[in-house]
């Protein structure tokens, strides 16, 4: 073992506005359990966890974050004792006699064609351009700006400004996606926020696979919600965002035709 690169989705938030200090929430004792047990670097990846935090969350005590953390770190490591050795298999030997017919189990090494497979490697970039939500241009945004007084709306009006910029002024956006064939698991990341629903269809349309996904890769604005969840207006993530309804969906079937073709 080398190195642990475990994918967790849920959004670091134990944390809120009653800390002051620099933080990497849940995340480092996660991290500080896996290292502690493997002595090997522990590399984090946030999942598709658009709608998904911490149960206990928005908090000031440090501890509550490093106890969310251990939860992850063991949860880790359990899995991790569960694999079998790298390079092997479980295979069945046969039935040994005894009191009662025991079936007996050993690791076989795979075979070299299974190494050569497991040692690939891959990558593609692709776009997919989705609708934008209707909304105002940036200078439109920036004039509200202007002569807004209210705290909270100048913060949000702000955040809205970098929202527009980061999508541009036109009415769609082409949505990047990254994807890394690393032997017989696949990394699929993409920019923004998109609900678990991402990486649940993702491994259910591929049960063999391993799939890993990232979200807030390489920056990125707004969430992605499900379609059905646009009828809710009052709902943060779907006013929050510049995509339009069926944007997750066209995302993830867009993976899926990509995945496709590297496995």
């Amino acid at each position: 073992m080398v190195a642990v690169l475990f994918n967790y989705a849920c959004h670091p938030t134990t944390l809120a506005w009653d800390n002051d200090l620099f933080s990497p929430d849940y995340v480092g004792a996660a991290r500080d359990v896996v290292t502690s047990i493997y002595g090997v670097p522990a590399l984090f990846m946030q999942g598709a966890s658009g709608e998904l935090g911490p149960r206990e969350s928005y908090v000031g005590d440090t501890a509550i974050a490093d106890r969310n953390g251990r939860q992850l770190g063991y949860a880790v490591a359990s899995t991790i004792e569960s694999l079998q050795p790298a390079g092997t298999t479980f295979v069945y030997q046969g039935l040994r006699k005894s009191g009662a017919d025991l079936g007996i189990w050993a690791d076989e090494p795979l075979s070299d064609d299974e190494i050569l497979a497991a040692a690939a490697l891959d990558a593609a970039r692709i776009e997919v351009t989705i609708d934008l939500i209707d909304m105002p241009s940036v200078a439109e945004l920036q004039e509200s700006l202007a002569t807004c007084e209210d705290r909270v709306m100048q913060e949000r009006l702000r955040r809205f400004i970098d929202k527009r910029r980061g999508v541009g002024d036109g009415a769609t956006f082409d949505f990047p996606l990254w994807i890394w064939k690393l032997g017989n698991a696949l990394v699929v990341a993409v920019p923004g926020e998109a609900y678990s629903a991402l990486q649940i269809a993702l491994r259910e349309a591929f049960p063999g696979t391993p799939i890993l996904v990232l979200g807030v890769t390489n920056g990125g604005v707004g969430y992605l919600p499900p379609q059905d969840r646009y009828t809710d207006e009052t709902l943060y993530q779907v006013w929050q965002s510049p995509y339009a309804a069926g944007s997750l969906e066209a995302v993830t079937q867009a993976a899926e035709r990509q995945i496709r073709s590297m496995v």
